[in-house]
């Protein structure tokens, strides 16, 4: 009645503007109520495990992908949940308290991995993922696993190369990846990642031989160019180490190491500029009277 007093009372034109005003509010009100009223109970049913593991998983992953708005995080419990990754995650973790026998648990296990893996939380991410390869021993994305785990490690490796712990923990566990499934998927990658972690390491152990040699640490310094031949053959530094022996043993006066290892240079790298020069400092040092015999060792 108010309102079409309200109607009666007003100009034709205003009158017509404000019934349609008033039948868009009317017509539009249901919506924006079914809006408000479905939004809070999703939340809360996942919450409460009361939807199924498939959508709960399908709602995880849309939350990790930024598609659902979690700037407030209404109706979630958990005040700690503080970015869309660790929200993810929640949800995820309900999965397992609710439906542990479910294949998405698994799952979302190890997308949670792969989720703070994305975000640069690699210490997470390797608990997530180790987890993961424990309780699954046989789930089909295994490999995926262990090829994650040792990138979080892989990509934390410094140029600098002056802590070699991450370089040695991303070889450690993409060798268990190839040991462990000799016929993944990954392997030709893992291969290369390996042959760049050990160059790495190399390089690493060259430089520190070289530092130790310069402070005349001889012994240090062949510690260190030894480590470099024994364990890195295959990286393009083993020729620098094979001449840094034999540069350190003459500048110890054993000769005798020292032409052994120009030995080898020469045997495995004849065309090696390093060859040429532990070649010429040999030669330089030799004794004069029995050149013929130190040329006939060199060239073996």
């Amino acid at each position: 009645r108010v309102i079409m007093r309200l109607i009666r009372s007003s100009s034709g034109l205003f009158v017509s503007i404000r019934l349609h005003l008033f039948r868009t509010i009317i017509a539009s009100t249901p919506f924006i109520l079914a809006g408000c009223e479905a939004a809070q109970p999703l939340i809360v049913r996942v919450e409460n495990g009361e939807e199924s593991p498939e959508f709960m998983y399908t709602y995880a992953e849309q939350i990790r992908a930024g598609a659902v708005n979690t700037s407030t995080r209404t109706g979630f419990e958990d005040e700690r949940l503080v970015n869309r990754y660790d929200l993810s995650g929640y949800v995820h973790d309900l999965i397992e308290r609710y439906y542990p026998a479910s294949p998405y648990a698994a799952l979302g296990q190890l997308r949670q991995g792969e989720a703070y893996y994305e975000e640069g939380d690699y210490l997470r991410a390797v608990e997530e993922l180790n987890e993961f390869i424990e309780k699954h021993p046989g789930h089909p994305q295994l490999d995926y696993a262990h090829y994650l785990a040792a990138m979080c490690a892989f990509v934390q490796i410094s140029d600098e190369g002056l802590d070699p712990g991450d370089t040695r923990l991303a070889i450690e566990r993409f060798n268990r990846l190839l040991e462990e499934r000799p016929d993944t998927t990954y392997r030709e990658e893992a291969e290369r990642r390996i042959a760049a972690a050990e160059t790495q390491l190399a390089a690493t152990e060259v430089r520190l031989g070289l530092s130790l040699q310069r402070q005349k640490n001889f012994e240090g310094a062949i510690a260190r160019y030894k480590r470099v031949v024994d364990e890195f053959e295959t990286t393009a530094f083993v020729e620098e180490a094979l001449y840094r022996l034999v540069e350190t043993y003459l500048s110890i006066g054993v000769r005798s190491e020292a032409e052994l290892y120009a030995r080898l240079l020469g045997n495995n790298y004849p065309n090696s500029e390093w060859y040429y020069q532990a070649y010429n400092l040999v030669t330089e040092q030799a004794v004069v009277e029995e050149p013929s015999l130190l040329d006939s060792l060199l060239r073996q």
